[in-house]
């Protein structure tokens, strides 16, 4: 039965081959029984018995050679690789596009490979083809082993079709670096370029600029060996590279390990982190590497073993080349670039470049193989400011402290902190991710996580989840704490206190001179002290004073005018003195005197310029006669009326409590409106923060089993995460027994050649929408991962536009897009969206959700249930479909939720 299996998949994978090559008008192989010149092919097939069958070439062009070679190569069990079997030379019309060569002999069963091959060798073309005995019964074939042969043929390309930069290393008319000193030595010999490395820090790379069109497909493939130095660092191939600031990186290290990583303006990140691979040739073996990008992918291979895929992102220059780290040294054997469509030819003249850096990238050494598990726990969670008044104050900086402590037997590496808002984090400032690089076995570690407030903050309880994801994934229970923030209180500086001096200083060292009369007259040096006070609760943090004297009289002289005094904080009720002087001339005729304090503070908002008053004739208070203290003040509260004040909806408050045991349910909670390169998406953040409410109150899903972020929390490095092959979701998975609940709150964007939608995460540029998560990909992951349950919410649209109604992409018109939803033919599978076809997802904004999340927490929270305290999923579409189609009209707009999958009769919801 299994071989029967084969025998279909082959077939329809040889015709759907036949099919998209020559719909692309691609050279061609495949085979027939024999052909006749009466009735063309008979038989054509991608599977024959033993004997002589003929082999067919439709080429693109004329085959220009007049020599040609049938060369069969047979796939072999025990080498699990294709072994060279026999070869035919024929003579051909060098302008024929159109060949058939009858009587090829296959006189064993197998699977073969077929070339044509021109009088170098060089490939043409090549397919596949399944030879079997009369007898099925007999054969004894690996079949799961021919599968991944004929997936891996299928895959890869012949390298030598279309090559646009290839270097053997045989000379350097590439004009590569050759140069060697006391920390590094580059050289090509022996058909080899050495680099290498002779320092215990930082890194080398070498490239070249190769450009081609990165837009259609090609091929990096590069074969290289470790000769010596370090085995726990990373090397390998750097492509996409404008200088080492930008650049992708494939790396690999000599102990079995492999990582894809990026680095963008020198912020570093790992796509597919460390990952042991069985693939590698380990301790100097030598390694090919192979990078392929089809349609919207980077596919990842080594040794030819498929090992990894990610989403093509555009490149940050055309440099090609190499990276070391630490003391290493490799010798790379080949390099070659392969493409499609238009490409722009190499130019050997092109200049080599060679740097060092100076650091490593983040998690650039491989953790050691794990002996025992480490155990993670959150502990002594505190929340510390400096007044001292249980709430973080605008314009004040706080702390949140814990310990992360280790009480396994086993080291945790490459720890990543995330800190995810539960409640608006509206004017707050934090980091969302916090790195560490190792904590050992039974070891601790105290973590410090500024945190500040800005000047609009408002009365608020505000909510923060701590969570520690560990390499390996021995990740911590996530943590929450709470705490309130309150308004800014103003400072309020005022100069209400003067005192001169105007006694003769008999010891010279003063600067008044007078009759001591504390009236300022003509010919008197006059001492003034300004008192600077803050009426206001509020702090005035770095208070400049500035002494103007603003008149053109010459008859006047301030020594000090135009001073700035460095006045320091003034605390609420608190002063500070200014000191100076100034003396006029007896023909000084003015009754004022015309000298200024210019005050400032640290925000800008509540400095002033005042009139310090002093009049010619009039008596002042002498220094001795002020008496300046300290005063009260009190803060007042009030929440300030702002135009974007955070109002509760009424879906957001008095979440019930359901009757669910939630312990095998997984929820991904994405909510994403500040974009690094888009239009804000309005109340992203809020929708999914509420969503995480209802995961846990309504659904009672424990804290672990809550995958949630936010904003620049919900990168493509953690859109990976959670959907790869081995992600957050794969390794907590228990098949036929955990649903899955997807949320996601944010840009979708379609792909204007594939008309394919994508989930935009929160440092991908829209218009390279190819760059986000493909539906397909996500759905098509998911179906893979056999849940007794997935729903998918997606409160995004794919129409190129955003919830404010602004185009996200440049130039086009609202698109509708096409889905491969494999997940929809898995049994209680189910996909709601905000929208259909080219319409946008609306905001709602007395609700302050996007109209369709507004509806489905609605919906769960109990309006969309039937009599019986049991909610179904076609109860709840249908009563999101109508009222957000409804409410829609009512806001001028046009929004009609879809539904795709089976079973709107199963049970989603128990109150």
């Amino acid at each position: 039965m299994k071989k029967i299996i084969l025998l279909g998949f082959c077939l329809v994978l040889f015709w759907g081959v036949v099919t998209t090559l020559s719909a692309q008008n691609c050279d061609l192989l495949y085979f027939c029984v024999r052909y006749d010149s009466n009735l063309g092919e008979i038989d054509a097939s991608d599977r024959f018995t033993t004997g002589n069958i003929t082999v067919m070439i439709l080429l693109e062009s004329p085959i220009f050679y007049t020599d040609i070679v049938i060369q069969l190569d047979k796939y072999s069990i025990k080498t699990d690789d294709f072994e060279y079997y026999n070869d035919y030379d024929f003579d051909v019309s060098s302008d024929m596009d159109y060949i058939f060569f009858n009587d090829i002999n296959f006189g064993d069963a197998g699977i073969y490979r077929v070339f044509l091959l021109d009088p170098s060798g060089s490939t043409i073309t090549s397919s596949l083809v399944e030879i079997v005995s009369d007898d099925l019964q007999t054969q004894d074939i690996d079949l799961d082993a021919m599968i991944k042969e004929l997936e891996l043929q299928l895959d890869l390309v012949d390298e030598a079709e279309n090559t646009i930069f290839s270097d053997d290393f045989n000379d350097n008319s590439s004009n590569w670096l050759e140069d060697e000193d006391k920390v590094r030595k580059l050289k090509i010999q022996n058909g080899k370029y050495i680099f290498e490395h002779k320092e215990d820090e930082g890194g080398y790379f070498t490239w070249k600029q190769v450009s081609f069109a990165q837009d259609e497909d090609f091929i990096i493939a590069t074969t290289l060996q470790h000769i010596s130095g370090t085995d726990d660092r990373g090397y390998g191939l750097v492509w996409g590279m404008k200088d080492i600031d930008n650049y992708f990186a494939f790396n690999i290290s000599n102990n079995g390990y492999y990582r894809i990583a990026k680095s963008y303006n020198d912020d570093w990140q790992a796509l597919i982190d460390w990952t042991e691979s069985s693939h590698l040739n380990n301790y100097g073996g030598i390694n090919k590497l192979t990078v392929k990008k089809t349609d919207a992918s980077l596919k990842f291979y080594i040794n030819d073993n498929y090992v990894n895929t990610i989403n093509f992102e555009h490149f940050f220059g055309n440099n090609i080349g190499y990276v070391i780290w630490r003391n290493m040294r490799i010798e790379i054997d080949k390099l070659t670039v392969s493409g499609s469509g238009d490409t722009e030819k190499y130019d050997a003249s092109e200049e080599y470049d060679f740097i060092q850096r100076s650091d490593d990238p983040e998690k650039e050494k491989i953790p050691p193989p794990q002996t025992f598990p480490p155990d993670l726990y959150i502990e002594n969670l505190k929340f510390y400011e400096p007044s001292y008044n249980n709430a973080l104050d605008g314009l004040e900086k706080g702390e949140i402290q814990f310990e992360i402590v280790n009480k396994g037997r086993g080291n945790a590496y490459d720890l990543d902190i995330n800190i995810t808002p539960l409640s608006s984090s509206k004017n707050l400032v934090f980091n969302t991710i916090t790195k560490i690089d190792e904590i050992p076995a039974k070891g601790n570690e105290i973590i410090s996580i500024p945190i500040s407030a800005d000047i609009d903050v408002q009365n608020l309880v505000r909510e923060l989840r701590i969570e520690i994801m560990e390499g390996f994934g021995f990740d911590s229970d996530p943590a929450t704490i709470s705490f309130e923030t309150q308004t800014f209180a103003a400072p309020d500086l005022q100069i209400k206190q003067i005192a001169i001096d105007d006694n003769e200083d008999a010891d010279g060292e003063g600067f008044s001179y007078g009759n001591s009369n504390s009236i300022i007259e003509p010919n008197e040096s006059i001492e003034v002290t300004a008192y600077v006070q803050n009426f206001g609760a509020g702090h005035a943090i770095d208070v400049k004073a500035t002494l103007l004297l603003k008149t053109s009289d010459k008859n006047i002289t301030c020594p000090d005018e135009d001073k700035v005094f460095n006045l320091g904080d003034i605390k609420g009720g608190d002063y500070q003195k200014v000191e100076f002087y100034f003396y006029t001339s007896r023909r000084y005729a003015d009754d004022n005197v015309p000298l200024y304090l210019q005050l400032t503070e640290t925000t800008g908002k509540f400095g002033k310029t005042s009139d310090l008053g002093l009049k010619m004739g009039e008596r002042t208070k002498n220094v001795v006669e002020v008496q300046v203290a300290k005063i009260k003040t009190t803060k007042k509260l009030e929440m300030k009326m702002i135009e974007d004040l955070i109002v509760l909806s009424d879906v957001d408050m008095d979440i019930p409590k359901s009757s669910m045991d939630g312990k095998n349910i997984l929820a991904i909670i994405l909510g994403i409106e500040e974009y690094k390169y888009a239009p804000k998406v309005d109340f992203a953040e809020n929708d999914a923060q509420i969503f995480y409410q209802y995961a846990k109150n309504l659904f009672n899903i424990p804290e672990r089993n809550i995958y949630c972020r936010i904003n620049d929390g919900a990168t493509s490095g953690e859109f990976n995460k959670i959907f790869a092959e081995d992600g957050w979701i794969a390794r907590r998975i228990k098949q036929d027994e955990t649903d899955v609940i997807i949320y996601y709150s944010g840009h979708g964007a379609p792909d204007t050649k594939s008309k394919k939608g994508y989930l935009i995460p929160y440092d991908i540029d829209p218009n390279y929408a190819n760059t986000g998560f493909s539906l397909d990909d996500i759905y098509s992951s998911l179906a893979k991962l056999k849940a007794k349950s997935v729903t998918v919410f997606i409160d995004a649209c794919f129409s190129g536009e955003s919830r404010s109604e602004e185009m996200l992409l440049a130039g086009i018109r609202p698109i509708a897009i096409t889905i491969e939803n494999p997940i929809l033919t898995a049994e209680n599978s189910i996909v709601l969206s905000a929208s259909s076809k080219e319409q946008y997802s609306c905001a709602y904004p007395t609700k302050q959700h996007g109209l369709f999340t507004y509806f489905l927490l609605k919906g769960l929270k109990g309006e969309a249930k039937g009599k019986n305290d049991e909610l179904d999923i076609g109860e709840l579409f249908d009563y999101i479909h109508i009222n957000v189609k409804e409410t829609a009209g009512f806001l001028d707009k046009e929004q009609t939720p879809t539904f795709a999958g089976s079973n709107k009769d199963r049970i989603f919801l128990k109150y």
